[in-house]
């Protein structure tokens, strides 16, 4: 039954990318995904040199076994597998904790495989549900060590745990209280064959990290360098007005809050609020250790994730299927009380898939739309002859590399620009940067040169975009 639901979430995210036209690519993130990939199999036929590269590598190097050219296809198809994984794992878990909720593998499938969230971090070439379905179905395997004591269980646990963490690093937050929990589990059993090769195994998915040529800056060491990590402060709690090297950030509500939507906003759990009436019908928490293990997991991410000086709904991916495990048994009996009879309890369930398909689709809406302007920007900047002219840009660097615009490109964020050539190029989005970056290097670059040289506006596109030619 778990497969069942999985295979019908694939089926309907593969359809979905399909009808849409979406190749998965969308935002600076997953074309650099692609790009390093790519760059990896060059490496590997040429020995060219790899560039730098940000995040951890396991993703890519996954993404560059795909042996017949680009893998773009491969890797979007990476991403919407993890989905479909985390939903079989996490029915796994709750049917062993509930094996009497005869409704969990379909609410399962409503409120965490149609979550808005899950499925839109699904779609496009990013690590966040690989990384999502690979933790989850660590966590069903440490749940079997923790019944059985059986050592390959928790040995298992931890290989999936290290490539979770090598997938995503930020998942490295949310197993922290369970890997904490498993040890526990084999120290009071004395498994010392489990304890003593545990880190020795979550270490082998660091191989593909280690084996690779290292770049400045990259390594192991990396998340720890990052300025969200640097910039971490409890006062960060009740912030919403940030200003990082990335920029001015002015967020609606305050950290902790958006921190806590996971309980509250349709974009996570969607109609999970059943699981919330739920406990006012009955204070239910049967569903131990895994309960216990998702309270931990819950609060050690809100209390780090609310203190960095940034929102970004995705960052609370990794806690979801906590989350789930969290009102799981409070969806069940909340469904069966306000919809006590068969009749009812299938009416109301095809209702709720209704609404959590529309909320995914209201929400996929974004990368859709952003998708299909870059290709239209990147398809009219190729059709420009490229006479060695110069493209000023920002924020596209990875997208001009990943479809192959030949222009030559200048990042305007790096620092004060060379003298620009009459008929350079200049790309970019004065709505969008104005106010983010007043005072910075993109905004300084683009004054100097709106005062110095005349710029024509050669081509418009949606939102705000523009291209600029210097006379």
């Amino acid at each position: 039954m778990p497969w069942f639901w999985a295979g019908l979430l694939l089926g309907g995210l593969a359809l979905l990318t399909t009808v849409a036209g979406y190749d998965g690519l969308y935002g600076q993130d997953a074309y650099a995904h692609l790009n390093y990939a790519i760059d990896i199999q060059e490496f590997w036929r040429s020995g060219m040199p790899l560039g730098s590269y940000q995040w951890p590598r396991l993703y890519a190097f996954l993404g560059a076994l795909w042996p017949w050219g680009d893998p773009r296809c491969w890797m979007q198809f990476l991403s919407m597998a993890g989905a479909a994984l985390t939903l079989a794992m996490l029915i796994k878990i709750l049917q062993r904790s509930l094996p009497e909720a005869r409704w969990i593998p379909a609410l399962t499938f409503a409120f965490v495989g149609l979550s808005p969230l899950l499925v839109r971090n699904s779609l496009s070439v990013m690590a966040d549900a690989p990384a999502l379905g690979v933790m989850t179905a660590g966590l069903w395997l440490g749940m079997q060590y923790q019944e059985s004591g059986k050592p390959l269980k928790l040995l298992g646990a931890a290989l999936l745990a290290g490539a979770a963490i090598l997938l995503r690093y930020p998942v490295a937050l949310a197993l922290f209280f369970p890997v904490l929990s498993w040890l526990g589990s084999a120290l009071r059993r004395r498994d010392l064959s489990g304890l003593s090769l545990f880190l020795p195994v979550m270490m082998v998915a660091a191989l593909p990290q280690l084996l690779l040529p290292e770049a400045a800056g990259e390594g192991l060491s990396q998340p720890f360098q990052h300025q969200h990590f640097i910039q971490w402060t409890p006062a960060n709690y009740f912030g919403r007005d940030f200003v990082q090297k990335d920029g001015h950030n002015v967020y609606p509500i305050f950290n902790l809050a958006a921190v806590l939507g996971i309980f509250w906003h349709p974009r996570y759990l969607g109609l999970g609020l059943l699981g919330v009436l739920g406990w006012f019908f009955r204070r239910n928490t049967s569903v131990k250790p895994m309960f216990w293990i998702a309270c931990g997991a819950i609060v050690v991410n809100v209390l780090f994730l609310a203190g960095i000086p940034f929102q970004n709904p995705r960052f609370l991916l990794p806690i979801l299927p906590f989350a789930a495990i969290l009102l799981a048994t409070s969806w069940n009996f909340g469904f069966q009380r306000l919809f006590p009879s068969r009749r009812m309890q299938q009416i109301a369930f095809l209702g709720i898939l209704a609404v959590q398909v529309g909320l995914c689709l209201w929400s996929s809406k974004l990368p859709f739309a952003v998708s299909a302007n870059e290709k239209m920007i990147a398809a009219d900047l190729k059709a420009i002859p490229n006479q060695g002219q110069r493209l000023y840009e920002l924020s596209f660097e990875a997208m001009l590399k990943a479809r192959n615009v030949p222009l030559q490109e200048v990042n305007m964020w790096n620092g004060p620009l060379e003298a620009p050539r009459k008929g350079d190029l200049v790309l970019f989005n004065l709505k969008a940067f104005e106010d983010q970056f007043k005072g910075m290097w993109p905004m300084k670059n683009w004054e100097m040169l709106g005062q110095n040289h005349t710029l024509r506006v050669q081509k418009e596109w949606k939102e705000g975009w523009k291209l600029y030619v210097i006379d």
